[in-house]
């Protein structure tokens, strides 16, 4: 498959689509085609010197035009005998002088993707890696957050352009699932809906294990997009608890190193990462072939549900989906729950048998 893959700077997708690629079987057949690394050898061989993409960014608009246009002029030679490739790219330029576009459409027409996907992942992380990597530009909390919808709505406008698939994914679901997504298109997609926040709070550490074997589970017959994979929005719970304390700071871990990220700047985007919450786990839906939800039952046998899981049923079935519901005790089920529901299950087993058929 030709697969389109963007995202921000900060990912570190480079290395995250070479993890994906490494595991392709046969080994070495699926090749990754760098836009960034393609338009510094240009400038390079132009200049006879070395030249980063951060300078090259900083070049005249009509300069970065022929340069990226030149550079995707090498990729669609050198990627024309590949079956199956990976084109990395961004959306979008996010730079000083605003946001300018980063391919053209006639370009890619020629490159013939099959589908497009978007990678993301947590803010902190991307923040942190463009802290890391010592850009000049002056990112904040908001830019990482804006930039990534810019990157996700461009994609998928281009995608129903060309006519072909477009997938949000989320870079915690790792680069073997990534691989599954990209290069085994007729494999039935899931959307996996549980309620989770309310078991950590009260850590009810047996249900978190049963919801974790649900998804180990589901996982070895469907691509599953799990919307858990994403946990930015505890920060926000966080910053709240901090900003009571007196705090102007919180501590966070990204990639094992410690973070300090400023409270006032967090809670400054609590609505927009509400709104980004409710508008990606649709469009996890939207590009899955079902949603299979799992309800554990509390110490008195009370099904687990949540609010988020009903909506989510609902605006699957209503978007004519197939929903599945697995829980031990289904006559206690609401029927907001039940009354969205193509089937319900009372084992994991049973409709781990049924979806594998």
């Amino acid at each position: 498959m030709r697969v389109v893959c963007t995202g921000q700077s900060g990912l570190r997708k480079g290395q995250f689509l070479k993890e994906a690629a490494a595991l392709a079987d046969p080994p070495g057949s699926l090749k990754i085609f760098s836009v960034a690394e393609f338009m510094e050898k240009e400038a390079g061989h132009a200049q006879q010197r070395p030249v980063s993409m951060e300078r090259i960014l900083q070049k005249p608009l009509h300069e970065l035009n022929l340069l990226r246009r030149s550079a995707l002029k090498g990729i669609l030679a050198a990627s024309k005998p590949e079956h199956d490739c990976i084109l990395n790219t961004h959306a979008v330029f996010r730079w000083s002088r605003g946001v300018f576009q980063a391919f053209d459409l006639d370009q890619l027409a020629e490159f013939a993707p099959e589908a497009f996907v978007t990678l993301i992942d947590d803010f902190p992380s991307i923040y942190h890696c463009l802290k890391t990597d010592k850009s000049s530009e002056p990112f904040d909390l908001r830019d990482v957050i804006v930039w990534r919808e810019e990157e996700i709505i461009t994609s998928r406008f281009i995608a129903r352009a060309l006519n072909c698939p477009f997938y949000v994914f989320l870079k915690q679901s790792g680069p073997g699932e990534f691989l599954r997504l990209v290069s085994k298109s007729d494999q039935k997609k899931a959307y996996l809906s549980f309620p989770i926040t309310r078991l950590k709070l009260r850590q009810e550490t047996k249900l978190i294990e049963a919801v974790a074997t649900f998804k180990r589970k589901v996982g070895e017959i469907l691509i599953t997009f799990d919307p858990y994979h994403m946990s930015e929005y505890n920060l926000v719970t966080l910053a709240e608890t901090g900003k009571k304390d007196g705090k102007q700071e919180v501590q966070v871990t990204v990639n094992g190193e410690s973070v300090s990220l400023s409270v006032d700047e967090i809670l400054g985007l609590k609505n927009h990462l509400e709104g980004q919450i409710i508008a990606r786990d649709f469009a996890l839906i939207d590009q899955s072939d079902m949603v299979v939800a799992y309800f554990v039952l509390d110490e008195k046998g009370v099904p687990e549900i949540s609010a988020g899981s009903q909506t989510e049923l609902a605006q699957a079935f209503g978007l004519t989906k197939e929903t599945y519901v697995i829980c031990e005790a289904p006559k206690a089920l609401s029927p907001w729950v039940t009354k969205h529901a193509t089937k319900v299950f009372t084992r994991i087993e049973d409709a781990q048998k049924f979806l594998a058929k």
